[in-house]
């Protein structure tokens, strides 16, 4: 492979700190199902070392091996060596895309849809008129063909896509206003799950926060860079950087822990300092909640078993594991478990449920026989990815259970 030498000696660099002692293999789901080395952690990082010393080609093998990881970076947390995956295997197929171009159409299509909000937009215009007429069934393969191009994916859309609606630029604080924060609205979110937006407004006014939505944000590029699409992903990050640069200390919330998780990650993917200033402000809606007073709001008991459903980007690069957990502790008599195999990726894994269907259904299923056990009638979840992917699940097999945020679950019982 033709690789630029400071590139090549980087990645490496990343490779080499890998000590093959094989901890991260029980942690790593396509290994855990195939028990094939090279769908490890430590194989796939051979692989790539391999294909970086030209000691192996780009065949169609090694390709499916790395197309396969899910990025959940599980081995990341769990590794002694401290080896960042998930920058090694984002810069391999960023090389692979220089050397090879964009070699699915399909998925250019969404990654293009995904930037710009108004295509984004359009398409759901035209997916919410065919489900209210009552054609959609008839129109979903069409749908699927011509407006986005990803089959299977009218399955993960809501049965009903609610009606979206503007936001505006500002929400007072409900009282004595104590700060101000900005909200990141994202792409997918704000077409799919405006709920869980509005629920966070909500809870931000009632605990004293002027809320600011800022018009020119948009999508947070984190699908674009793991496809190795990093001018398109340089692109986003530095949109929104410039759409949230108004206030320079103002915290800047997010209500997907996917979305989020790149947002921080700015620094690391621009290495500037407005980059670095913007990724330091970001966080995490359920977190600053419970770090501002959330606590003297009240709220209606719920006598219902919930199980929280823990995203791969909370668990592994977020860090905050323990946060759904703390902010259901408010709601008086309920029974909040962990969903079994919380350790394991669901199978969504931004756009993997499209691209591997197999693999990505194999994992949910891992959740949905959990949950079942669980005879939850709730399951939380804090991406959007995740729980429309476990929602679809669950329509699927007729299960009767409801997926929402935290904080939506918070709203619902949210004494006013």
């Amino acid at each position: 492979m033709n690789i630029p030498l400071n590139k090549k000696a980087a990645l490496l660099q990343i490779s080499d700190q890998c000590v093959m002692c094989g901890m991260c293999a029980p942690h790593c789901p396509t290994y855990t199902k195939h028990h094939n080395e090279a769908e490890s952690p430590r194989g796939r990082i051979a692989l790539i070392s391999a294909l970086l010393q030209d000691k192996l080609p780009l065949s169609d093998q090694l390709k499916q091996h790395l197309d396969s990881c899910l990025s959940c970076r599980a081995c990341e947390a769990s590794c002694p060596s401290g080896v960042k995956y998930g920058e090694l295997l984002d810069g391999i197929r960023a090389v692979q895309r220089a050397e090879e171009g964009a070699s699915n159409p399909a998925k250019e299509r969404l990654l293009k849809t995904l930037a710009s909000g108004k295509t984004l937009r359009n398409s759901a215009k035209l997916i919410r008129l065919a489900q209210r007429s009552g054609t959609y069934a008839l129109l979903s393969k069409g749908i699927e063909r011509f407006i986005i191009e990803q089959p299977h994916i009218s399955e993960l859309l809501p049965v009903q896509l609610p009606a979206r609606k503007n936001w505006d630029k500002q929400y007072p604080a409900i009282g004595e206003e104590r700060g101000r924060i900005s909200l990141f609205t994202g792409c997918v979110a704000d077409i799919c799950d405006q709920n869980t937006l509005q629920d966070a407004i909500t809870l931000l006014t009632h605990i004293g926060f002027r809320v600011d939505i800022p018009t020119q944000q948009g999508c947070c590029g984190a699908l674009h860079h793991h496809a190795g699409d990093t001018a398109s992903s340089q692109q986003l990050a530095e949109a929104n950087i410039e759409a949230f640069s108004d206030d320079e200390d103002q915290p800047i919330i997010h209500c997907a822990t996917g979305c989020g998780a790149h947002l921080m990650e700015y620094r690391q993917q621009l290495n500037t300092p407005k980059a670095n200033q913007f990724s330091i402000k970001v966080d995490e809606i359920s977190h600053f909640l419970l770090s501002n007073g959330i606590q003297k709001l009240t709220f209606e008991p719920l006598n219902k078993p919930v199980s929280i459903h823990l995203p791969c980007t909370q668990r592994n690069v977020l860090k905050q594991s323990a946060t759904p957990f703390e902010l259901l502790e408010l709601i008086p008599s309920l029974k909040s478990t962990p969903l079994a195999g919380n350790n394991h990726c669901c199978g969504a894994a931004g756009s993997y449920m499209l691209e591997q269907p197999q693999m990505a259904q194999q994992l949910r299923q891992d959740k949905l026989d959990a949950l079942q056990q669980s005879q939850s009638q709730i399951v939380v979840s804090s991406n959007i990815g995740c729980a429309m992917y476990l929602a679809a699940g669950i329509r699927q097999q007729g299960l009767s259970v409801d997926v929402i945020h935290p904080i939506s679950l918070l709203v619902r019982q949210l004494i006013h």
